[in-house]
């Protein structure tokens, strides 16, 4: 039986950074919430991990080439880059925010 490798999940600063803001601002409207969300947007990231392709384009994304993909959880936006060895986690905006180019 051939063992299938793990594909590799990495986080920017930026992405660390916003995933910190985005679950404090849960945290403080709801702890039960927290949690959820926690929950929803790393389950999603695992999966995108897994079929990287499973999710769409992004279209904010300068020049994007097609590896650049983005899905969103609980009105938070999240963009990966598809990378030879997984993802590398870009960044996580609020969907209530104003959208930014990249």
């Amino acid at each position: 039986m051939v063992k299938k490798k793990k594909a590799l999940i990495e986080w920017t600063l930026l992405a660390r950074e916003d995933l910190k803001d985005v679950l404090e601002f849960y945290k403080n409207k709801s702890p039960q919430g927290y949690k959820l969300v926690k929950d929803a947007i790393l389950e999603a990231i695992m999966e995108a991990s897994k079929s990287p392709e499973i999710f769409k384009a992004d279209n904010l994304k300068k020049n994007n080439d097609g590896t650049v993909r983005v899905f969103t959880v609980y009105h938070t936006r999240v963009a990966y880059q598809i990378t030879k060895e997984g993802i590398e986690v870009l960044r996580l905006r609020h969907t209530s925010r104003e959208p930014q180019e990249y």
